[in-house]
């Protein structure tokens, strides 16, 4: 399923008109994790935690089309900002 989104996801970037200004936007739940070194095209200094499948993919596909993930770039000034959603389940096992 994840797969089929990202096929579609890319044959909507692959219409865009070369100049243009493309921002994709939307919760793919994904865990981007911590920065590391060959990741600086793609995002910024500012990730946390650990990186699941999903951020991995979805940092895979950043790298394919030239693409920034933004909330990495700033550093934000509530902690409680740095992420979306926390799994209740994950919460209860610290």
């Amino acid at each position: 399923m994840i797969e089929e989104f990202y096929t579609q996801l890319q044959q909507e970037i692959n219409r865009t008109r070369h100049g243009d200004y493309l921002i994709v936007m939307g919760y793919f739940n994904a865990k981007v994790g911590a920065n590391k070194l060959d990741d600086r095209e793609v995002m910024g200094p500012y990730g946390m935690g650990e990186r699941n499948k999903r951020g991995e993919r979805l940092i895979d596909f950043c790298y394919v089309n030239n693409l920034f993930i933004t909330n990495t770039k700033f550093k934000q000034a509530k902690m409680s900002r740095c992420w979306t959603w926390e799994d209740p389940v994950q919460c209860t096992i610290k």
